[in-house]
């Protein structure tokens, strides 16, 4: 949703958030419901004041930057206001609310508008009128996300001499990177690989899967010349979910891909290849290899606890690693995972 300014020195905006519980507890006692919790957010120039009462939400925002773009979701999915500027949400069985707070402005790295800079944060919202959470976190998960996400930290990277076409004429070449950290819930990577775990009588694994654009750059020898911005997606097609077994207690499978750069035919591709052992009640194996450019990031999380937990941060290599004759040194070649755990 967008934050209009109106003329005034900030855009706000409030939206009225009422979450409904279908959790049954009788065992229990249940806090009253005037049971209240106030609390402010920074992202980016933005502030968001999220005022709970029992099950009742309230979010507000102030921004600075009368072009930035506010916005907010709960457990991944962006909420559009009505006229009134509110909304609800049915939860079902589940106890908490993933409310992810967004804020994109004009980034400060281009003065083309197309380009952006984006910041997100989490948080995870608890029914107020619920026992303890301790409760929920004894249900079965019914799905589990295992997020992939590969991204470039920086700005901007120059083209390697080597295996990526240029324009004639060039003095320069380079790529728009992603000019963030870590974070699960960004919208900027290069590719993103999710494997949905469906949980109960029929267990399955699902994909869903992500190529951003790629935007080269030219900066031309003479100045007068104009920069040339040239757009493209690399292809998805590697991007493969192999599933072998499925049971309501755990289930197997393997994930892979190799995305090159649309500009660059003659480099290596963005690529990986790992096998998953998860069990329902949180246990997890990951085990494979991966080339390490550029950053790696693995995250998951279940319908029960709606925080991304990370399972692994691997960060970007030497970027002439995409280069097929570096790609076969020493240097460059696959690294061997393993990571095992709880969330």
């Amino acid at each position: 949703m967008s934050i209009s300014n109106n003329g005034g020195p900030l855009n706000i905006r409030t939206y009225s958030l009422t979450l409904v519980f279908g959790l049954a507890i009788t065992a229990l006692p249940s806090i009253p419901n005037e049971t209240t919790l106030e609390s402010t957010y920074s992202v980016d120039q933005a502030t968001f004041s999220i005022f709970q009462s029992g099950s009742n939400v309230t979010i507000s925002v102030e921004d600075s930057d009368s072009k930035a773009t506010d916005s907010v979701a709960i457990n991944g999915v962006k909420i559009n206001p009505d006229q009134n500027e509110s909304f609800s949400a049915s939860l079902g069985s589940e106890y908490a609310a993933d409310v992810t707070l967004s804020s994109e402005s004009e980034s400060t790295i281009s003065k083309n508008p197309q380009f952006r800079h984006f910041e997100s944060k989490t948080i995870s919202l608890t029914n107020l009128n619920l026992p303890d959470a301790a409760v929920a976190q004894s249900m079965l998960a019914t799905k589990t996300r295992i997020r992939y996400q590969t991204f470039i930290g920086a700005p901007i990277v120059y083209a390697p001499p080597l295996g990526c076409t240029t324009l004639t004429g060039a003095l320069t070449t380079f790529f728009y990177g992603n000019d963030r950290s870590w974070n699960p819930d960004s919208e900027y990577f290069k590719t993103r690989f999710d494997s949905i775990i469906s949980w109960g009588a029929n267990p399955d694994v699902t994909d869903d899967i992500a190529v951003a654009t790629t935007q080269r750059v030219t900066v031309p020898i003479l100045s007068s010349d104009k920069i040339i911005y040239d757009f493209a997606i690399a292809s998805g097609e590697s991007m493969q979910l192999r599933k072998y077994i499925l049971t309501s207690d755990y289930v197997t499978f393997q994930i892979s891909q190799n995305v090159a750069n649309p500009f660059c035919p003659a480099a290596e591709g963005i690529q990986f290849r790992f096998s998953f052992f998860v069990k329902r009640n949180g246990n997890y194996t990951m085990s494979g290899e991966f080339m390490q450019i550029p950053n790696h990031e693995v995250y998951v999380r279940d319908n029960i606890n709606y925080n991304w937990r990370a399972i692994a941060q691997n960060p970007g290599d030497f970027f002439w690693c995409f280069l097929p004759i570096e790609a076969m040194t020493f240097v460059c070649t696959k690294h061997n995972a393993l990571e095992q755990g709880t969330f």
